[in-house]
């Protein structure tokens, strides 16, 4: 099962008590439990035909994308309340795995009434998992890691799913860094090297996309004036339309924002260490991108 090598041998095993059926894109045929069903280019049915017959019953539904288009599984979905897409390959790590992208899949999976996340971690994917609850799209890549690789990190309220790394050093007046999980490890290299050239901004991470502005977040916006997101999704107006009603809302007239997405008309390859650099993505490119 490539599509989720990098997580534990036992994930399916892990998360099937929560499920009645889960549908994984892939050629793994010999699972003993009856509710994982496998679909690869030899099955009878496409993915989204498979998808579309079991959201028609009742139950919980986990879907497992591998490489296709989150378009095709939407459509499927429409009609069912209950379903967790687990999408292995959000973002720039498409190119490698489908060879195409899934554009503004964030609004897309919203739109159809998604609530979006974006795990920090392995185990908050697999909390993720275990707690099935209407309809979430859940955005991982081969970027995410385990808890112990980062350090102990507490989100700012139970409801915001978002992070402060201003205790870690990553804090300053010249601006407040807002980025998505799926972006971390390029945040974190991008958020180093702005401290090198004195760029200092108070830096939080989110792990849902459809941002809730806590007092944390908003004293930083109000004091620096400068908001920057990265966000590893197409450019997507409507988005950034969202995040400005909100800020309108809670009165930050002035703010200056700032949204990094990646560059995706420079890409010409397939390798995630070259995608990320063409992309102006990974973290040189971001912090360049920020410094100007």
């Amino acid at each position: 099962m490539n599509q989720i090598s990098f997580l534990s041998e036992d994930v399916l095993e892990n998360v099937a008590a929560y499920y009645t059926t889960i549908i994984v894109e892939g050629d793994n045929k010999h699972h003993k439990n009856q509710n994982i069903i496998f679909v690869d280019q030899d099955s009878k049915y496409s993915l989204d035909a498979v998808v579309s017959h079991y959201c028609h019953q009742d139950g919980n539904v986990l879907v497992i994308m591998g490489t296709s288009s989150i378009d095709q599984i939407l459509l499927a979905t429409q009609d069912h309340c209950n379903i967790t897409i687990l999408n292995t390959a959000a973002g720039l790590s498409a190119f490698g795995t489908r060879g195409t992208w899934d554009h503004g899949d964030l609004n897309k999976a919203m739109s159809y009434g998604f609530e979006v996340y974006d795990p920090y971690c392995i185990e908050n994917l697999m909390q993720k998992l275990s707690t099935p609850w209407n309809k979430r799209y859940i955005r991982t890549n081969t970027h995410l890691l385990s808890a112990d690789q980062y350090p102990t990190l507490k989100a700012e309220s139970k409801q915001a799913d978002l992070y402060n790394l201003k205790w870690l050093g990553f804090s300053g007046s010249h601006g407040t860094l807002l980025g998505l999980w799926s972006s971390i490890l390029d945040l974190f290299h991008a958020n180093t090297l702005l401290q090198e050239k004195w760029e200092l901004m108070d830096c939080f991470v989110c792990t849902r996309s459809d941002i809730v502005f806590c007092e944390s977040l908003i004293a930083s916006i109000r004091e620096t004036e400068h908001l920057w997101i990265i966000a590893d999704q197409h450019n997507n107006p409507l988005w950034e339309q969202n995040i400005k009603a909100k800020l309108w809302d809670l009165g930050l007239f002035e703010t200056d924002i700032h949204i990094i997405w990646p560059r995706l008309g420079k890409v010409t390859s397939f390798l995630d260490e070259y995608v990320y650099e063409q992309a102006e993505f990974d973290g040189p490119g971001i912090a360049g991108r920020i410094v100007g």
